[in-house]
């Protein structure tokens, strides 16, 4: 018996495997043999192993193989590491940027809302004033004090429209904020998507 015997039944025996890569693993073996100068199917089976016992060898090699090229697709090698060592190296200088910068944020946000919270005081008092102002006209004309009369309901008048005035401002101020904050997150949140 030869030693193409062996290989015949080698090749048999890696029948699951694709046919370029059993081609490949049957050729190294061959090669390998005829450097070895073994010329014997005996020689084979002492130096290799039985054709199974190879064949599972060589199984064994291709799946070792197949996982660790699915690993190195998934994740670059020591990414994860680097990314770590900068973070910490980085961490004594960006601590205290950050905490300035959430420092100035809130202060930004308290200031807005203080404003608003103080526009809207204003608009109510303006408000309740001119309603009172309104209501208070009406008792001049009992004793009919025309004068008294047109003061009081013009002034209640002036303080009504500014009420309404000011809260149109205040609506149209606060809905604009609103919506470039909205475009300016989803700008963000889109870029990080990008990104990843």
């Amino acid at each position: 018996m030869n030693i193409d015997q062996y290989f015949d039944e080698l090749y048999a025996c890696l029948k699951r495997l694709p046919a370029d890569e059993r081609e490949d693993a049957v050729s190294f073996y061959k090669e390998y043999a005829i450097e070895g100068k073994l010329t014997e199917y005996n020689q084979m089976k002492e130096y290799f192993g039985e054709p199974h016992s190879l064949a599972a060898k060589i199984y064994a090699e291709s799946a070792t193989k197949q996982v660790t090229q699915e690993q190195s697709k998934k994740t670059p090698p020591l990414k994860g590491l680097t990314l770590a060592v900068a973070g910490i190296c980085v961490l004594p200088f960006s601590f205290p940027i950050l905490i300035v910068v959430l420092s100035v944020g809130f202060a930004l946000l308290i200031s807005f809302l203080a404003i608003i919270f103080s526009i809207g005081v204003t608009v109510i008092t303006l408000g309740g004033t001119g309603i009172a102002l309104f209501l208070k006209s009406f008792s001049f004309l009992i004793p009919f004090a025309p004068i008294l009369w047109l003061k009081t309901f013009g002034g209640s008048l002036i303080l009504i429209s500014m009420t309404c005035l000011i809260s149109f401002l205040l609506f149209f101020v606060v809905k604009h904020i609103i919506r470039f904050v909205t475009i300016a997150l989803t700008k963000v949140i889109k870029m990080r998507q990008k990104t990843e």
